[in-house]
């Protein structure tokens, strides 16, 4: 696993703690700490200081920037000007949004110049100041005499709260990376840091297998596409590239259809069937069964399980579940597949079931599921609207009345 530098940050000495325990977790995981207060950050004779930090940072993989109730020192004019604006300005959501770089802090600075390179940043905020930052915003009504200020229950000044709070304001705003997380105690930081890099993990290797499987589709179109479809031969490269964007575009479609044992052929028929519902049953489909939301339990906790479609096949009573969001995804994706000429949408299909696994969609055997009284004809289901149909929402999820 390669190792990540991790770049970590505070705008208070008094989270040194913190900044302290988030450095074993991740020396702990294998990774790189850099902390300016052990060394981790060349400060070379020629350099100012803020610009070592800085070119530390963007050598980095990672920032955790962790922000309690005061600025820090102000980071010097001439190296807040390096800054892109334009960057910044544009992945704020609306020009309300532009970045106020006036009297930043050094912290602050560190944290812009990571948004300027999209670095990946971690943004921790005490509770507290979220807090104080929910009461500023419910009581700036009040007027207040000549010289008062509001006091916080962090102990923050208003001045600093206000600038402090427009600074995380503008980072929650942004069009991405723009999470800031609340946390009680350094625990709270741990855990998400574990949860969150664990899930990058998984996403970076899931890419590298999307990335692979483009390669391996594009090689089986190129060097073997006589045995796809003999006609074929004759594309140019620009047809080439457009049939294996599209292999791309519809593989997860034509992964589900093909449990059916007439997709191949639905797939290929001159007259395309363009309602995806009609489409299934004449792949196969003759039954439909729905199953229950339902709350489960496990060491970490209930969760909730939603309410899904089997889908049931012939010969053999086998079921392939759906939920609502890929349902309607896989039927807009159907409904631009029909659009293409047969041929098109044959070699497509044998690419697909050719050359990609049929990923895990929750086969089961019709026995499995649970003993509802919850089946729906498929020239029914066909006939009504929308993926539940009738049901329309209205159903309770945990009543004992099932929907069909």
């Amino acid at each position: 696993m390669p190792q990540l530098r991790v770049f970590v940050s505070s705008t208070v000495r008094d989270l040194s703690q913190d900044r302290d325990r988030v450095r074993d977790m991740v020396t702990s995981m294998g990774h790189h700490a850099v902390l300016s207060e052990y060394s981790g950050i060349l400060y070379d004779p020629t350099q100012h200081t803020e610009e070592a930090c800085v070119q530390e940072l963007l050598s980095c993989d990672v920032v955790v920037l962790l922000v309690g109730g005061r600025l820090g020192s102000t980071a010097t004019p001439k190296f807040v000007e390096r800054l892109d604006l334009g960057k910044l300005e544009q992945s704020a959501q609306s020009d309300a949004n532009t970045p106020n770089l006036e009297g930043l802090s050094v912290t602050q600075l560190e944290a812009m110049s990571a948004f300027e390179r999209s670095i990946p940043v971690f943004v921790f905020v005490s509770s507290e100041i979220q807090v104080d930052r929910k009461f500023l915003d419910r009581n700036r009504h009040i007027q207040l005499n000549g010289g008062q200020e509001m006091h916080f229950s962090s102990g923050v000044s208003m001045s600093d709260l206000e600038y402090i709070s427009k600074f995380l304001a503008y980072i929650e705003k942004r069009a991405s990376n723009n999470a800031v997380i609340e946390y009680r105690k350094v625990e709270d930081i741990l855990n998400h840091l574990k949860i969150q890099w664990s899930s990058l993990l998984q996403r970076m290797l899931r890419d590298r297998q999307e990335t692979q499987a483009y390669r391996d589709l594009m090689d089986a179109l190129t060097a073997g596409i006589q045995e796809i479809k003999s006609g074929i031969v004759a594309l140019s490269p620009d047809e080439k590239k457009t049939l294996a964007s599209q292999v791309m575009q519809y593989r997860n479609l034509c992964a589900f259809i093909s449990f059916f044992t007439n997709a191949a052929a639905v797939a290929a028929r001159p007259e395309a069937i363009d309602n995806f519902k009609a489409a299934l049953k004449a792949m196969g489909l003759v039954e439909v069964i729905h199953t229950p939301a339902s709350q489960k339990t496990s060491p970490s906790g209930t969760y909730n399980v939603p309410e899904k479609l089997y889908l049931v096949r012939s010969g053999d009573q086998l079921a392939t579940q759906v939920e609502e969001r890929t349902f309607e995804r896989l039927e807009r994706l159907w409904s631009e597949f029909s659009e293409l000429d047969s041929d098109a949408r044959e070699s497509i299909y044998q690419a697909v079931s050719k050359h990609e696994r049929r990923f895990d969609w929750g086969d089961k055997s019709v026995d499995e599921i649970n003993n509802w009284d919850n089946r729906i004809d498929v020239d029914r289901w066909i006939s009504i609207d929308g993926i539940w149909g009738e049901v329309g929402g209205m159903w309770n999820p945990f009543s004992d009345v099932p929907p069909f």
